[in-house]
This record gives structure tokens, sequence and C-alpha cells, in this order.
């Protein structure tokens, strides 16, 4: 287990973005845990979705969850997980909440055989055919 704390996004403006990416891209780990703010999702997703990008299997791990509740927030980790294609946890770190349940989706996404066609991540009708194109024409090289 690798902790790469304090990294918010994989664009490589620090020396622990740098380390992180450079981290999933050579060592290709078996799961990646996101811990997600769950009352700052928008800021933590962008680096979820970074981690789909270079194809890494995920679970998210909602944090805070009892903070965001009691702001009024409420989250259907269900819903959620179906939109961005990972597992999610609800947890409270603080208080050891979730922690079961966030070990059994590590170990179920580490064993899970679905092929990474099934994992893809998709940026709409329109830039997915350009993006196509691109993979096309760099796979000439």
């Amino acid at each position: 287990m690798i902790d790469l704390a304090g990294t918010y996004s994989l664009t490589a403006y620090s020396i622990e973005e740098v380390v992180a990416r450079d981290f999933i891209i050579k060592e290709k780990p078996d799961v990646v845990v996101d811990i997600v703010d769950a009352s700052n999702l928008q800021r933590n997703l962008y680096l979820t979705t970074q981690f789909k990008e270079l194809e890494a299997k995920v679970v998210v791990a909602l944090n805070m969850s009892d903070l965001a509740e009691k702001n009024g927030v409420s989250i259907d980790v269900d819903k959620m997980s179906h939109l961005i294609g990972v597992p999610v946890v609800l947890t409270v770190g603080k208080k050891n909440q979730g922690m079961k349940e966030l070990l059994e989706a590590v170990v179920n996404t580490a064993e899970d055989n679905i092929g990474i066609e099934e994992h893809i991540l998709r940026f709409g009708k329109e830039v997915d055919p350009e993006i196509e194109k691109i993979q096309r024409i760099v796979s000439k090289y």
C-alpha cells in the first residue's frame, strides 16, 4: 500500500503530483483508492477522472460523509458509482466508519476480471470521435 498524500491532480504542477502520476503510470497498482472529501465533490472528482484516464482500477472513498450529511448534502452512492463507473463507499475516517465496506470494495475491484473496455471513460459525442482519430494517427508511429 502506497499513500500518495496531498494529491489533488495529476497535472504535474507540484512534486506530489509528479510522484503520484509517475507511480500510477509506471507501477500500475492493482487498485487506486481515491479518498474524496464528500463535502467538496467537484474539486476531488477531477482527480478521479484523471485516474480513469490512466486506466487505473479505482475505488472512491467518500470521506467525511457525516460532515457532508450534517451540511445537508445527500449522496446517492449507487447512482454516483454508476455514473462514474467505479465503486463508491461512504466513510468517516476519524470514526473508522465504512472501513470494512471500503476493504471489500478494494478486494472486489482488484479481483475484477472485466476488461478495461468495460471501464472506458467517455467525454461525449463531440470529443470521443476526435480522440479516436488522434489515437489512430498516433498508433501509426
